[in-house]
C-alpha cells in the first residue's frame, strides 16, 4: 500500500506544469529568412545601357563636351563591373574569448581551428568570403620578402647579442614567443634546436633557408569538399598549436582567404578573424591596425565571465569604445561598432547569480521547490522499490513504479534545465544593460555637455556551444548545456543582424550607382532634344549670365565654409600643441621615475628597438598626455561633431543657392519663350506649340539637374576623407613619438649585460632633458600633417560636385539652337528611345533595391529596439 500511495502522490504531482515559469516570456522571435538578394541579370542590363551610352557619346560629341560624360561613364562601368559591394566586418578580442568559435557558429560549419584553453589558437588573419560554389576553396598568402626581412632581422640580431646556444625545440615550445627571440627562431627553424649560435645563425643564412624558399613571396591555393577538410588543411598554416618539432607556419602567413557558400555572407559581408589587436607581435599588431583602419564594422568580443566581474575587461572595453567612437569616429547608428559577449550557455548556479529583484528570487525559489519535491518523490520511490524488490505480489506495481520514477527523473532534469535557461536569459539581459551603461558612460565622458545618444550600441550575448549542439543531427553529440530553444543562444539573431546590415549597405550603394546612371541618362536625353526656335537662344544668353552669377556665389560660400573648417582643425591642433608643451616639460621626469625595479635580462632587444620594455611601453608613457581626456574630448568635438555640422551647413547653403538660380532660369524661360517675336502678325499655331514645347523642355531639363544628390555625394565623400584621416592614427599618437625616438631605440636595442636598465634610463632621460621640446614639436607637426589635408579634401569633394552640377546645367538648360539633319535626328531618336527603356528598367531595379534596404533597416531597428527594451 505504501508503494501505491507513493504512485498516487506522484500522479498528483504530474498534474502540475513541467516547464519553468517565465522562460517562455523571454523567447526571441525566430529571425526572418535572408532578405532579397540582387538580380545579376538586372546589373548586366544596366551594363549594356552604359556600354551603349559610351559608344553613342564617343561618336556624337567633340572632345571638350564628351570628356565629362565619358568620365562619368567610366565611373559607372567600374561600379557595375567590379564585384558587388561588400561590408568588411572585423572580429577582435583577447585570446581565448571565443572569436573563432563564434565565427564557426555564424558560418554553420567548423571551418576554423578552435581550442579548449584561453591560449590563442588562430594566429594569422583569416578572411571569410561568400562564393556560390559547391565546395570550399582557400588562398594562403605568405609574407613578402621585405616583411620577412623586417620580422627576421631583429630576431637574429637579438639572438647574436644575447645568447651562445639556442634552446631545444621542447624548451622553445614552452617559452613565451613574445619574450624570447631564441625560442621564436627555433619555432621558425626547428633544425636550429639546441645548436650553438655561432656559425648557425645569420640573417643571410636564415633569410634564404631552403625551408622558407617556397613560402616567402608566394601563395598557395587549394579546394576541398567539406569544412572539416578545410580546417585540417589550414590548421598547419594558421594555428599556433603545433607539434614540438614542427615549423610554426603561422609566422610566415600574411593572410588566408576562405571562400564558400556561407549563407549569412550572401548579402555582402566579409568576416575577418583578426588576431593581433593589442599584440606584442609587432608585425601582427601592425596588420591588425591596417585591417581595423579599413573595416566597415568592428565587433569587440569578450567572454561573459570577464564582462560580468573583471575590472581589467571593463577597462579594456572602455578604452576600445573611446578609441573606436571618440578617436576613430565610428558610430553605433550605422553599426560601425558592435559588441558580442560569448559564453551565455555556461551554466550558472544560484549562488553565482546576482538577483535584481524579488520577482527573480521568487521564480528561482519556485523552481528549487519543485525540483526538490520531485527529488524527494524519486528518493522515496527508489526506497519503496528497494523495499519490495523481493516481494512477488508487488511485481506489477514495482514495474509501473520504476517507469514513473524514470519519468520523474526526466521531469526533474527538464526543470533543472529550465531553471538554468531562466538564469542564463536573465543574465543575458543584465550583461546587455551593463554593456549599454558602459557605452553610455564612456560616450558622455568624451562628449561632455551633450545628451546621451538615442541609438543604443548593438550588443549580442551568445552561446556558441549550445547553438552547435542544437543544430547537430549527430546522435553521439552531447546535448546542450543550458538552452533548448536555438534562438535563446543569440546566434540566429546575430547572424540576421550582420546579414541585414550588409544588405542595407549593399542595396544603398547600388541604388546610388543606379541614381548616377539615371542622372547621366537624363542629362543626355535633355541635351539631345532638338531646340526648334531662335527665341531659345535669347533665353540661353540670359541663363548663362545666371549661371555665372551662381558660380561666383557658390565660390564665395564654399570658401567661407571651408575656412571655418580649417579654423576648427587649427583650434584642435592648438590644443594638442599646448598639451605637447606640457609633456615636453615633464618627459625627463617620467623617465627618472621609470623602471627602477625591473631586471635587465628580461628585455628583448627586438622590443627595445620599438621602445617597449617588457610590460612598459615608453611611447605610451610619453604620449599619455596627448591622448588624455582633454585632448580626446577636443578631438571628438572637432572631428565627430563640429566638422560634420559645418559640412552639412555648406551643403545646405549651396543647395539653396542652386535651387534659387534654377528657378530664376525657369522663370526666364517662361517670360521669353511665351512672348511673340517682333512681328505685327500673331504667332501661328505651330509656333505657339513650339514655344510651349520648349518651355516644357526647360522644366524637364531643370528636373534633370540632380544637385541634391550630387551635394549629398560630396558630403559623404568629404566625411569619408575625415574618417580616413582619423583612423590613420590608430587611436593614439604613440607611434608618432616612436618615430621621433627610433634612432635612440636602435641604441637601446644594442645594450646588454649588467647595468643595462640604468644606462637606457640615463640615455633617454638625457636626450629628453635637452631635446624634448624639439621632439614634441615634431610630434605635433606629424599630427598636423594628415589633418592639414582635410580642408583640401573637403574643398575638392565640393568643387567636383559643383563642376558636375554646372556641366549638367550647361548641357540641359543652356543648349543653343542648332540645325539637325534628318538622318542624325533619327539616330538620336532611336538612341534616346532605347535609353529611356533602360532607364525604366533601372528605375524598377532601384525600387527593388530600395525596398530591400528599407526592409533591412526596419529589421535592424527592431533588433536594436528589442535589445534596448530588454
Amino acid at each position: 500500500m505504501a508503494a501505491i500511495e507513493a504512485l498516487r502522490r506522484k500522479s498528483a504531482l504530474k498534474q502540475g506544469p513541467a516547464t519553468g515559469p517565465a522562460v517562455g516570456d523571454t523567447t526571441v522571435a525566430a529571425p526572418k529568412p535572408t532578405l532579397t538578394t540582387h538580380n545579376a541579370k538586372s546589373i548586366r542590363a544596366v551594363r549594356v545601357a552604359v556600354r551603349n551610352m559610351e559608344q553613342f557619346v564617343s561618336n556624337k560629341t567633340d572632345g571638350s563636351m564628351s570628356s565629362g560624360w565619358l568620365g562619368d561613364i567610366e565611373s559607372l562601368r567600374n561600379h557595375l563591373s567590379n564585384p558587388l559591394p561588400t561590408r568588411t566586418v572585423v572580429v577582435v578580442g583577447h585570446a581565448g574569448h571565443g572569436k573563432t568559435t563564434l565565427l564557426n557558429s555564424l558560418l554553420h560549419c567548423p571551418i576554423l581551428t578552435t581550442g579548449a584553453t584561453r591560449r590563442a589558437c588562430t594566429s594569422a588573419v583569416v578572411e571569410l568570403h561568400y562564393d556560390d560554389i559547391p565546395n570550399y576553396r582557400a588562398k594562403v598568402d605568405f609574407l613578402s620578402r621585405s616583411a620577412w626581412t623586417l620580422l627576421l632581422s631583429p630576431l637574429v640580431e637579438d639572438v647574436l647579442n644575447t645568447c651562445q646556444r639556442l634552446p631545444s625545440s621542447t624548451d622553445a615550445a614552452t617559452t613565451s614567443a613574445m619574450d624570447d627571440s631564441a625560442a621564436v627562431l627555433v619555432q621558425l627553424f626547428p633544425h636550429l634546436s639546441g645548436l650553438e649560435v655561432y656559425g648557425n645563425v645569420s640573417l643571410e643564412i636564415l633569410a634564404n633557408h631552403s625551408s622558407v624558399e617556397q613560402l616567402i613571396g608566394f601563395s598557395r591555393e587549394f579546394s576541398v569538399d567539406s569544412p572539416q577538410d578545410m580546417e585540417e588543411k589550414l590548421r598547419g598554416f594558421l594555428s599556433s598549436r603545433q607539434g614540438v618539432h614542427q615549423q610554426r607556419m603561422w609566422y610566415f602567413v600574411d593572410s588566408a582567404k576562405i571562400f564558400g557558400r556561407f549563407g549569412m555572407l550572401a548579402t555582402g559581408t566579409v568576416l575577418i578573424d583578426l588576431p593581433g589587436y593589442g599584440d606584442s607581435n609587432l608585425i601582427r599588431s601592425q596588420k591588425a591596425a591596417d585591417y581595423m583602419e579599413r573595416a566597415d564594422t568592428i565587433i569587440l568580443v569578450s567572454d561573459i565571465r570577464r564582462v560580468a566581474d573583471d575590472a581589467n575587461t571593463h577597462q579594456y572595453l572602455k578604452k576600445s569604445i573611446k578609441r573606436f567612437v571618440g578617436f576613430d569616429g565610428r558610430t553605433v547608428a550605422d553599426d560601425a561598432l558592435m559588441m558580442v559577449v560569448t559564453g551565455s550557455d555556461n551554466q550558472i548556479a544560484d549562488s553565482e547569480y546576482e538577483f535584481q529583484n524579488d520577482e527573480e528570487c521568487k521564480v528561482v525559489a519556485d523552481f528549487n521547490s519543485r525540483i526538490s519535491h520531485i527529488g524527494g518523490v524519486i528518493q522515496e520511490g527508489n526506497g519503496f522499490c528497494l523495499q519490495f524488490a523481493n516481494d512477488p505480489d508487488s511485481k506489477d506495481v514495482l514495474e509501473e513504479a520504476r517507469k514513473e520514477i524514470a519519468q520523474h527523473v526526466k521531469d526533474q532534469s527538464d526543470l533543472v534545465r529550465d531553471k538554468l535557461c531562466y538564469l542564463a536569459l536573465q543574465r543575458v539581459e543584465q550583461i546587455k544593460k551593463q554593456v549599454q551603461d558602459l557605452y553610455e558612460n564612456t560616450w558622455c565622458e568624451i562628449n561632455k555637455g551633450n545628451p546621451i545618444p538615442s541609438n543604443p550600441i548593438s550588443v549580442h550575448v551568445v552561446g556558441s556551444v549550445d547553438y552547435r549542439r542544437l543544430r547537430s543531427r549527430d546522435p553521439m553529440q552531447a546535448g546542450p548545456m543550458v538552452f533548448k530553444d536555438i534562438n535563446h543562444t543569440g546566434i540566429p539573431g546575430l547572424q540576421q543582424h550582420i546579414s541585414n546590415v550588409a544588405l542595407r549597405d549593399r542595396s544603398s550603394k547600388l541604388v546610388l550607382t543606379l541614381t548616377s546612371f539615371d542622372s547621366l541618362a537624363s542629362e543626355l536625353c535633355q541635351h539631345y532634344q532638338a531646340h526648334q526656335t531662335s527665341k531659345f537662344d535669347s533665353y540661353v544668353a540670359k541663363a548663362k549670365d545666371e549661371l555665372e552669377s551662381l558660380q561666383y556665389q557658390n565660390s564665395k560660400t564654399r570658401e567661407k565654409n571651408v575656412s571655418l573648417i580649417n579654423d576648427t582643425i587649427e583650434v584642435m591642433v592648438s590644443t594638442i600643441s599646448d598639451v605637447a608643451d606640457k609633456s615636453a616639460g615633464e618627459s625627463h621626469v617620467l623617465m627618472r621615475k621609470f623602471g627602477v625595479e625591473t631586471h635587465a635580462n628580461t628585455y628583448r632587444a627586438v622590443m627595445r628597438r620599438h621602445g617597449e620594455l617588457r610590460d612598459i611601453d615608453l611611447n605610451d608613457l610619453l604620449a599619455s598626455d596627448l591622448t588624455a581626456q582633454e585632448v580626446l574630448t577636443q578631438w571628438n568635438m572637432s572631428l565627430n561633431r563640429t566638422l560634420p555640422s559645418q559640412m552639412a551647413k555648406l551643403s545646405k547653403d549651396l543647395r539653396k543657392e542652386i535651387e534659387d538660380a534654377l528657378e530664376k532660369m525657369v522663370t526666364q524661360a517662361e517670360e521669353i519663350l511665351t512672348l511673340p517675336e517682333a512681328s505685327t502678325e500673331p504667332p501661328s499655331a505651330k509656333r505657339r506649340k513650339i514655344d510651349i514645347a520648349n518651355n516644357s523642355q526647360i522644366r524637364n531639363a531643370r528636373r534633370s539637374v540632380k544637385y541634391e544628390a550630387e551635394l549629398d555625394h560630396a558630403y559623404r565623400k568629404a566625411e569619408a576623407s575625415v574618417r580616413r584621416v582619423q583612423r590613420s592614427y590608430g587611436g593614439t599618437f604613440k607611434h608618432l613619438v616612436q618615430k621621433e625616438l627610433d634612432p635612440h631605440y636602435d641604441t637601446m636595442g644594442l645594450e646588454k649585460g649588467k647595468g643595462m636598465v640604468t644606462r637606457i634610463k640615463a640615455y633617454i632621460e638625457e636626450h629628453l632633458e635637452t631635446n624634448s621640446g624639439e621632439m614634441f614639436s615634431a610630434v605635433v607637426e606629424r599630427v598636423r600633417e594628415p589633418l592639414s589635408g582635410v580642408q583640401g579634401a573637403v574643398d575638392s569633394a565640393y568643387i567636383e560636385a559643383l563642376e558636375k552640377i554646372y556641366r549638367v546645367i550647361r548641357n540641359t538648360m543652356l543648349v543653343e539652337h542648332r540645325s539637325i539633319e534628318d538622318a542624325e535626328r533619327r539616330l538620336i531618336e532611336t538612341f534616346l528611345a532605347s535609353l529611356n527603356k533602360y532607364r525604366e528598367y533601372a528605375s524598377r531595379f532601384a525600387d527593388r533595391l530600395q525596398a530591400d534596404a528599407e526592409e533591412a533597416g526596419r529589421a535592424i531597428a527592431a533588433s536594436s529596439a528589442h535589445g534596448l527594451a530588454q
